[in-house]
């Protein structure tokens, strides 16, 4: 992760270089040591999106974990209250809330897990755009995808590597962040069960 965070700014950089400085394909400069700078640049963007796609399947996986969590817990609640064992009916006005919060909160937190591994796709094809399987949709049958693709063959590497990755940049992005918004959701319910226990114990409380 650390290391995806210090090269999507050089890619996206790249992404906010003017439109007529994509379309035409760079000269090769090379630098001291005799290498190409472009080469150098895709070979970048190749490395950003093998990267990408990895970080999307941790994501995918470490929410899969909370998530499994998250619904053990509410199952074992569930069941209790199911059999009998328990009611949350029976708390204190004070604890009966916090509760209740924390039961809001706990399908809030499941909630943004799953919205984390709902599958998801780049944006849909705009013009000549063709990047990943998703965009073959857009276009009318066979013959419009093999044309979009001969235009697509035209464009410079490093614009298709570019038009790849920041999509891939996104998803990641926005897995991680309702990832940690879930996180910071279960803490939340944590305290306030401790506060319901707290607060349905006579004597604690006035």
């Amino acid at each position: 992760m650390n290391e995806l965070g210090a090269h999507v700014p050089l890619v996206l950089a790249l992404l906010a270089l003017p439109g007529r400085s994509l379309r035409r394909r760079p000269a090769a400069v090379s630098g001291r040591d005799g290498t190409s700078r472009s080469g150098t640049a895709a070979e970048l963007a190749r490395t950003l999106i093998a990267e990408t796609r990895e970080e999307i399947a941790r994501a995918d996986q470490k929410a899969g974990t909370l998530l499994a969590a998250a619904g053990l817990a509410a199952g074992v609640v569930g069941a209790s209250i199911m059999a009998g064992q328990w009611s949350p009916f029976g708390l204190r006005p004070a604890a009966a809330v916090l509760w209740w919060l924390a039961v809001a909160g706990t399908a809030a937190g499941i909630a943004l897990l799953g919205a984390v591994i709902y599958p998801r796709s780049a944006p849909g094809a705009n013009g000549r755009a063709f990047h990943y399987y998703g965009h073959g949709e857009a276009h009318d049958g066979p013959d419009g995808v093999a044309a979009a693709l001969r235009d697509r063959a035209t464009v410079p590497e490093l614009e298709r590597l570019a038009g790849a990755l920041y999509p891939l940049a996104r998803i990641v992005t926005r897995k991680y962040r309702l990832t940690r918004w879930a996180i910071w959701t279960f803490a939340g319910v944590g305290l306030l069960l401790a506060a319901c226990i707290v607060a349905s114990r006579p004597g604690l409380l006035p």
